[in-house]
């Protein structure tokens, strides 16, 4: 679908300095003064390094999700002192809470130290049967009077009721049965997910090693998650992309009449133009009215500041046509050549799009597809999608790894898949 139009429209480009921003991201709100300079100070080493604007909102999200844990952890705000006292039992606890899977306990004592609740009800709506004395009680009413008092409106641990109460897990347990308190945990991730954030972490933890000069710190005992790298599961067959494109654009099928709205044509053009370059998301995003037309060629900052050119099809530059068209006739809303290339609107109000933004769109579109589809199909789907389509069209793995903007072949071995016997043959080539 994609040929090798693609690589004789591909060349190198020159490097050109783009402003890099404090991320928003970084929430030092559960930290003392000392800490929070320090960890500014890391933000700034990492915008020194040049480090692409996406890592810098990973890192400082990654950062305050540690924080907000080590809050709830140890029941008050934390210092460098205590991030130095972290043991390796500690930092495994909050890859558990990170994980945000569920797990089993030989204990009620044990699953209450491990657990996360929420306050949620004083007066349950209905008591469980076997349950109406504890509820008469009135030691039992005024701890969950104190409980409602101490916790109501955040998250807190079980370790922290066992440090003031004591081995109370069976009262806690009915109270979640009952549904005054409510045992919290983190959106699932996978293990992939962790070891980015593993790596985030050994990266800060390293830094603030040096800084503070602390020797031997316990996170280095802490072995990086192994996970599986085949995105088999995730690539869309050409067949199966092609099905899916035409089922969801409006000039080759009937389709919903929703989808002649311009948020539908915006969509439908950011997938095409994920597909046909091959672009990440932030990349796709990069781009301001001030770009098009676009050229058959465009330039692209990619990871660490790199820029590269990859090329753009005619079905790319109509699609994007369709859409700034149907946008400016079914809207008043002025544009300026430096407003984002695309756009959503809230309260009459225009702002760029975001990764969510185009991730709940595809998921949409997925939801509704009657046909066959890779079971975790999201945007960067079509990324992989265009890699493996090339190779399976015979382009070469090193002008693949230059569109892609890769800086080692090995990424884009793990990024495009290699299950059939000739993408073998062209990495094995490589590796020769």
């Amino acid at each position: 679908m994609i040929g090798k139009i693609v690589v004789k429209k591909f060349s190198e480009m020159k490097k050109e300095d783009e402003e890099l921003y404090f991320p928003k991201t970084l929430n030092c709100s559960y930290v003392d003064q000392d800490l929070e300079l320090l960890s500014k100070d890391y933000i700034k080493s990492l915008i020194l390094q040049n480090k692409s604007q996406l890592t810098i909102n990973e890192y400082g999200r990654t950062i305050s999700h540690f924080f907000n844990f080590c809050h709830i952890y140890l029941a008050t705000n934390i210092s460098s002192k205590d991030l130095e006292d972290f043991q390796d039992i500690d930092f495994l606890a909050y890859q558990s809470f990170y994980l945000g899977k569920s797990k089993t306990y030989e204990t009620l004592k044990e699953e209450m130290i491990n657990s996360y609740y929420t306050f949620e009800n004083k007066k349950p709506n209905n008591v469980l049967s076997g349950h109406k004395d504890f509820f008469s009680n009135s030691d039992n009413l005024d701890l969950l009077n104190n409980i409602e008092k101490k916790f109501r409106g955040n998250i807190f641990s079980g370790k922290e009721i066992f440090d003031i109460y004591g081995d109370i897990s069976r009262k806690i347990e009915i109270l979640c049965k009952n549904g005054c308190i409510k045992k919290y945990k983190e959106k699932e991730k996978s293990n992939r997910s962790l070891a980015r954030c593993q790596s985030v972490l050994r990266n800060y933890f390293k830094f603030l090693s040096e800084k503070n000069n602390w020797k031997n710190h316990a996170f280095n005992k802490i072995s990086t998650t192994k996970y599986d790298k085949r995105i088999s599961n995730k690539t869309f067959k050409e067949e199966e992309l092609i099905d899916f494109l035409k089922f969801i654009d409006p000039d080759q099928s009937k389709g919903n009449k929703n989808w002649k709205t311009w948020q539908h044509k915006r969509d439908l053009a950011i997938i095409y133009f994920i597909y046909s370059t091959g672009l990440r998301i932030s990349e796709v995003l990069q781009f301001k009215f001030s770009d098009t037309p676009f050229n058959d060629q465009i330039k692209v900052i990619g990871k660490g500041k790199k820029e590269r050119y990859v090329p753009i099809l005619p079905i790319i530059k109509d699609k994007i046509s369709k859409y700034i068209e149907a946008f400016q006739s079914s809207t008043n809303i002025e544009i300026s050549s430096n407003d984002p290339l695309f756009l959503k609107i809230n309260s009459k109000k225009k702002s760029s799009l975001t990764a969510r933004d185009i991730q709940r769109s595809m998921k949409k579109l997925i939801e509704i597809y009657p046909g066959q589809i890779p079971s975790e199909a999201t945007p960067h789907s079509l990324r992989h999608s265009f890699a493996s389509h090339l190779l399976q069209n015979g382009i070469n793995i090193r002008k693949i790894q230059k569109l892609l903007g890769h800086e080692s072949i090995d990424t884009t071995q793990i990024y495009t898949n290699l299950d059939d016997e000739y993408l073998k043959k062209e990495y094995d080539k490589i590796q020769k």
